[in-house]
């Protein structure tokens, strides 16, 4: 795994800075409280480049104000389709706000401005000269023989020109229509075909080229030691959730319909397809054993975090499970992460750090470190929490 804080655990070194940039990390964040609580302290700078005021912006010292989508030149691309879609300036940056690519030019003149220059030690042990003095220009010059790209627009057609999909394409022809990609490269499984669908796997299928697996075909098996040994999980096979939290319910967060992520889930015309404001699912058994009713105040809770919410009792949910969609802000649910009362809230404040081992495995065959695709991750399904009544008020 090439991604992980070597030297904050080798040298007993904590972090200093948090930089956040395209998301809301402690709203997301698994273990929403442990990162509040045994994170948060030590950092001495929190910075978070955001357009909204949302639940990482409320507890970061500065807030770097960034335009929306529709106040800017940018690109939007996805491995689930095979369209390039611009992001285009319908109206000018509002208030003061800077695009995300001026935001990062005028971080990098300023540290240009300090003139610090030091020797930096690589991770093979070579040593380097970094020196800040040029960094404004080498941001906006580096590596495009010349071209200065400070202008957004500029920045993304170079991106066009220097893809193998996308160059051919303008940012004007797409601004007036998007377009599909032009080529694939080898990253790809298929070629693009004229009037057809992109389709996964067509390489593989049409032209027999071997899949990038051990066996260079399609494979359930793995015999890595611990898939072998260790797990005993050499073949999909189910495992009952851990014992570790003893409570009834499994904790369930999947992706809602009303928002991307945590961004615009307080927006009313998403709200009002939800009941207003944040609920908590439970099937009619389970309601009734606890003595809930349709819509009254309840407390999710287990030993890592609580939140309070409302109940929707839906049928479409099996005994020994709570839903909660995800996403809903913390400022959204009682009280708040400096509340005395003992109530510790975030969606995301019942669930645990936990990671799946196997998924450390890296460098054998398939199983290559690939950011977002393979590596380890969380395990929030396997948390268990319980409902009660919440026995304080709600506005």
């Amino acid at each position: 795994m090439p991604l992980w804080p070597k030297d904050t655990l080798t040298t007993g070194r904590s972090p200093r800075v948090l930089f956040v940039w395209g998301a809301n990390y402690l709203n997301q964040a698994k273990g929403f409280l442990d990162v509040y609580q045994t994170l948060w302290p030590k950092l001495d700078l929190i910075v978070d480049l955001n357009f909204r005021m949302d639940t990482t912006a409320l507890y970061a010292d500065v807030v770097l104000p960034a335009t929306s989508w529709f106040e800017m030149w940018n690109l939007n691309t996805t491995d689930l389709h095979s369209y390039i879609i611009p992001f285009t300036p319908v109206i000018p940056p509002q208030f003061g706000s800077r695009s995300d690519w001026q935001i990062w030019q005028g971080l990098a003149d300023a540290l240009a401005n300090t003139g610090v220059v030091f020797q930096d030690s690589l991770p093979d042990g070579t040593t380097i000269t970094r020196d800040y003095a040029t960094l404004g220009t080498d941001f906006r010059t580096l590596n495009t023989d010349g071209q200065d790209l400070s202008d957004d627009k500029d920045a993304c057609q170079f991106l066009l020109d220097s893809s193998v999909e996308t160059n051919g394409l303008t940012m004007d022809g797409i601004a007036e229509q998007p377009a599909r990609l032009l080529e694939t490269s080898e990253e790809w499984t298929s070629d693009l075909l004229p009037n057809q669908a992109y389709y996964g796997f067509q390489r593989m299928t049409e032209h027999l080229k071997p899949l990038h697996t051990l066996t260079g075909r399609q494979q359930f098996y793995i015999d890595h030691d611990w898939y072998l040994s260790d797990f005993r999980e050499e073949l999909p096979v189910y495992k009952p959730p851990v014992d570790a939290d003893l409570y009834p319910l499994r904790w369930i967060t999947p992706h809602g319909r009303w928002s991307i992520h945590s961004t615009y889930r307080d927006l009313k015309f998403q709200l009002r397809m939800q009941r207003g404001r944040p609920i908590v699912y439970l099937s009619p058994s389970e309601a009734q054993a606890r003595g809930l009713l349709d819509n009254d105040p309840v407390e999710v809770l287990n030993d890592h975090g609580s939140l309070v919410a409302h109940l929707c009792v839906s049928p479409r949910l099996p005994a020994g499970m709570a839903l909660m969609y995800h996403g809903w802000e913390s400022y959204m649910l009682k009280n708040n992460l400096d509340d005395t009362s003992g109530f510790k809230n975030g969606w995301q404040g019942p669930c645990t750090i936990r990671i799946k081992p196997t998924q450390l495995v890296g460098g054998y065959a398939q199983l290559k470190f690939r950011l977002n695709y393979w590596g380890p991750t969380g395990n929030q399904k396997d948390t268990r929490v319980q409902v009660v009544k919440y026995a304080g008020t709600l506005p």
